[in-house]
């Protein structure tokens, strides 16, 4: 066991990650349409819910599995990646998180995991950056403590493929991001 945990967003690679020996408490549950292949019955997992519709069907599953839950936040920043001038069409809207908090404490289920996922060619920490300050602002005015901040993106290899030198180019961009999520949360 080296510490390490896993992040899926099917059955298929909940399965292989469950026979490659990693726990239920490794493994992080993630992306939309979960409701179609994630069985209600699994004990001590983390998923993250993309939706109100996946919070009010899973509510009860979480706390009677023992759960930890969060949820993926639209934040501002993350576009669609074929359509750049268009934002995402996933993640919970900050409009709805109340009512998404208001779901799992009827079933007292406290949420400690919060995620925003950006989009593919990520080239400055900026986008992470802002993302970050927001997430922050949407925990404090919904009361959520986070223990897990996940953060999706793709990083730029933009320099790699110029032929440019892209030496310490990510891991700057990950310090960076690393120090606004202390400060932040």
């Amino acid at each position: 066991n080296l510490g390490l945990g896993c992040e899926v967003v099917s059955r298929f690679e909940l399965t292989t990650a469950l026979n490659l020996g990693f726990s239920n408490n490794q493994i992080l549950i993630n992306g939309v349409g979960k409701r179609h292949w994630l069985r209600d019955n699994f004990e001590g997992i983390n998923v993250v819910f993309d939706s109100l519709n996946e919070v009010a069907h899973f509510a009860g599953s979480a706390r009677r599995g023992g759960w930890r839950v969060g949820f993926r936040v639209a934040v501002a920043g993350q576009i669609d990646p074929d359509a750049p001038s268009y934002s995402a069409q996933f993640g919970i809207e900050k409009s709805q998180l109340q009512r998404a908090m208001d779901l799992l404490s009827r079933e007292s289920v406290d949420p400690t995991i919060l995620h925003f996922h950006l989009h593919s060619d990520v080239t400055s920490p900026t986008a992470y950056l802002d993302s970050i300050a927001e997430l922050s602002e949407v925990a404090r005015t919904i009361g959520l403590h986070p223990e897990i901040i996940d953060i999706g993106g793709g990083l730029s290899d933009r320099k790699a493929t110029l032929g440019l030198r892209a030496t310490g180019f990510p891991a700057e961009q990950m310090r960076v991001v690393q120090d606004a999520v202390s400060r932040d949360f």
